[in-house]
């Protein structure tokens, strides 16, 4: 597998399914996902240590991408497309490249799981649709100094470990917030105003 370096799918493809380890360990530098996809399945493009960029077909059906699916890759920026309900867990996990990820105002999806552990983002912007940030979802993301919320946001918790060793100077927690979980911000040495 480590011998794949080029993958070319058919604009017209009708693919709906890249499953579980497809693409695991294998040397590809980028990915063009297909309109008509509608799931990446759990550790799709794990280990791919040469992945630097994922573009999205511009009328992109898809609605989930699942656990560690990018997991230890190289993408160093990702647009999540405004369709995707889910985003797994581990999702960008270990991808100390990562620096930007964009979610489109009106997203989809609901909960934010561990999804950024030890990733390098700098900045986040919480779409208005998540209702929880989820255990551990940011925590070791060292550089991690932003996190923006909509005044129109629904996001009801924050979970254990959030944002634990994150580099956030200053946050404004949503008015809609109801809990917020044990050790949230926990080794957040530089977080001065709440």
């Amino acid at each position: 597998n480590s011998q794949l370096k080029i993958i070319e799918i058919e604009e017209d493809s009708e693919l709906e399914l890249i499953d579980f380890d497809s693409f695991t360990q294998t040397s590809i530098s980028r990915i063009i996902i297909p309109k008509h996809v509608k799931i990446i399945g759990s550790f799709a493009f794990s280990l791919c240590k040469k992945l630097k960029r994922v573009d999205f077909h511009d009328k992109t059906e898809l609605e989930k991408i699942k656990g560690g699916a990018f997991d230890c890759s190289s993408i160093k920026e990702i647009s999540i497309p405004r369709n995707v309900r889910e985003i797994g867990c581990d999702l960008f996990k270990n991808c100390e490249k990562l620096t930007m990820v964009h979610f489109h105002p009106d997203s989809k999806f609901q909960i934010i799981m561990n999804t950024f552990i030890n990733s390098s983002i700098h900045r986040i912007s919480i779409p208005r649709s998540v209702t929880e940030i989820g255990k551990n979802a940011f925590a070791n993301c060292k550089n991690l100094s932003v996190v923006d919320f909509p005044d129109d946001s629904n996001l009801k918790a924050i979970r254990d470990g959030a944002f634990d060793s994150t580099a956030i100077t200053s946050i404004i927690i949503p008015e809609s917030v109801k809990e917020i979980g044990r050790s949230s911000f926990i080794h957040c040495e530089k977080l001065n105003i709440i």
